[in-house]
C-alpha cells in the first residue's frame, strides 16, 4: 500500500527507495543457503573447492543451483580423493569459464547418492557450439589464453578406475559434464 501511494503521488524517488528497501530486506530469505547443502558433503577439502567456487560465481554474478541429497564422506569414495577433487575442480572451472562468455549463464550441479554410486554433475549454458569429439584433444579449447588441457587431465586422472564412468554431452542450449563412481561398500 505504501508502494502504491507513493506512486499515486507521483513521489517516483521515494517509491523507488521504498521498493530498493524491501528488496534488500528481502533478499537474506530468498538466496540460496549453500552452506546447509555443502555440510552434507563430509569432505573438507571438497567443501572448500565448493565454497571457493559458489563465491567466484557469487561475484561474477552467475547463477548456481546446487543439489545435494545424501551424506557423502571420504570414506564413500572409491578413487583417490585428491583424484575426485581435481575432476570436479576441472568441471567446475570450465563451467564457470563458459559462463563467462555467455549472456545468460546458468549453472546447475549436481553431486548425489545414487543407489550405490555418487554421481556429479555439471550443466552450464553454453552458446558456443563445440563437437564433444574436440573436447578430448589435448590443447583443444574455445576460450581465450586458454591450454586446453583440463578435459584430457580428467580422463587422465579417471582412467585407472574402470568402474568410474564418465560422459560429455550437449542438451537444450547446455554443456553436460558427469561422472559416476561406485560408493565403497566396507
Amino acid at each position: 500500500m505504501s508502494l502504491k501511494t507513493y506512486l499515486d503521488q507521483k513521489e517516483f524517488e521515494e517509491a523507488d527507495t521504498y521498493l530498493s528497501s524491501i528488496i534488500n530486506y528481502s533478499k537474506s530469505f530468498t538466496e540460496t543457503n549453500y552452506f546447509s547443502q555443502i555440510s552434507t558433503i563430509n569432505i573438507p577439502a571438497v567443501q572448500g573447492v565448493l565454497l571457493n567456487f559458489f563465491e567466484k560465481c557469487s561475484s561474477l554474478k552467475i547463477p548456481v543451483h546446487f543439489f545435494t541429497n545424501e551424506s557423502i564422506s571420504y570414506f564413500d569414495l572409491t578413487i583417490n580423493p585428491v583424484d575426485f577433487i581435481r575432476c570436479l575442480s576441472i568441471l567446475l572451472d570450465n563451467a564457470l569459464e563458459a559462463s563467462m562468455e555467455t549472456e545468460k549463464p546458468l549453472i546447475q550441479l549436481t553431486i548425489i547418492r545414487k543407489k550405490q554410486t555418487i554421481f556429479v554433475e555439471v550443466k552450464n549454458k553454453s552458446e558456443t557450439p563445440v563437437a564433444i569429439e574436440n573436447i578430448f584433444k589435448n590443447k583443444f579449447t574455445t576460450k581465450e589464453n586458454h591450454q586446453g588441457k583440463g578435459i584430457p587431465i580428467f580422463v587422465k586422472l579417471l582412467k585407472p578406475y574402470r568402474k568410474v564412468k564418465y560422459s560429455f554431452s550437449r542438451e537444450h542450449g547446455f554443456f553436460i559434464a558427469s561422472f559416476t563412481l561406485p560408493i565403497n561398500m566396507q
